[in-house]
């Protein structure tokens, strides 16, 4: 985050996870002299689409983050990176903190119960009630689902872990900068090109193919689908 001609500016780091956690914990939103002029905590809520391995040990790292620097006191007896996102929620909305707030119901994984049978502008609708009952701030969100859904159906600012191409998807603009200005994505272009090389190199096959949910537009993205395409396309290969 920068302050540029008085604006707030949200840039995309080409960074480790592990640097991702540290810029939220120590740059949301300058959080302490937020607190300070506003007198008011940060709240911030989450976001995935389905429960998954990766988006729980992304937020058992952020609440261990934030515990190690003293932004938060949390109770973290008996979690491990592992631990389910809802059962790390639980604790994080517990916490003690003067500058953060992570509101028990600010939790949301529409793949639960809450939300089956749902259609996409349904989920949309809930999702902005609940941002907007709980006045939320900011929004941690996982994955292409869930970070083009906020992104779509709400206003608040949000920080996007873990999407396959969020700049192939929009949930940014660009791999260097957002070109939003109240988005952010940890983006690691080039992974799927780089497994296809060495697929190419290993193997060179003349066929190729490609399990994804093809009704889902998000899915194309998310599956890599895309990079697929482009690499049949430029090695002439069938699939």
């Amino acid at each position: 985050f920068a302050v540029v001609n008085g604006q707030k500016k949200i840039a995309v780091k080409n960074e480790s996870l592990v640097i991702v956690c540290s810029l939220l914990i120590s740059a949301l939103f300058s959080v302490n002299v937020y607190a300070e002029k506003t007198d008011q905590k940060l709240i911030i809520g989450y976001c995935q689409a389905e429960s998954y391995y990766e988006f729980d040990y992304q937020l058992y790292d952020i609440m261990i983050g934030m515990q190690e620097r003293g932004d938060i006191n949390a109770n973290a007896e008996g979690l491990y990176e592992g631990s389910e996102a809802h059962e790390v929620w639980e604790r994080l909305a517990q916490a003690e903190s003067s500058s953060y707030e992570f509101p028990a119901e600010g939790f949301i994984d529409f793949s639960g119960e809450a939300y089956v049978g749902l259609s996409d502008e349904k989920i949309a609708v809930k999702i902005q009630e609940i941002i907007e009952t709980h006045q939320i701030d900011l929004m941690l969100t996982m994955g292409t689902s869930a970070g083009r859904m906020v992104m779509n159906c709400s206003d608040v600012e949000y920080m996007n872990f873990l999407a396959s191409d969020p700049v192939g998807s929009e949930i940014v603009l660009g791999d260097e900068y957002s070109g939003m200005e109240r988005g952010w994505a940890h983006v690691n272009s080039g992974v799927d090109e780089r497994a296809l090389a060495v697929m190419e190199d290993l193997f060179s096959p003349e066929k190729i193919g490609i399990v994804y949910n093809f009704d889902d537009p998000d899915a194309y993205i998310y599956s890599s689908a895309q990079s697929v395409d482009e690499y049949a396309a430029a090695q002439q290969v069938i699939w």
